[in-house]
């Protein structure tokens, strides 16, 4: 008998998530919230752990 992982097998059902780009629109965020510019990648996970770093959690 063979035991199978069901994290394994909801992988099939999940896999368009990963066989093409996501596409992604900013219009109603622009359009609640104002226009914005996007920071690179880099910098934002920068920005990130800078903050978490300033804000330990207790």
């Amino acid at each position: 008998m063979h035991e199978f992982n069901p994290t394994v097998r909801a992988l099939g059902e999940t896999w368009y998530q990963r066989d093409r780009p996501f596409v992604s629109d900013a219009s109603k965020f622009t359009a609640a919230f104002g226009p914005f510019a996007a920071a690179p990648h880099t910098d934002a996970i920068a920005a990130t752990l800078d903050w978490y770093r300033a804000n330990p959690t207790p």
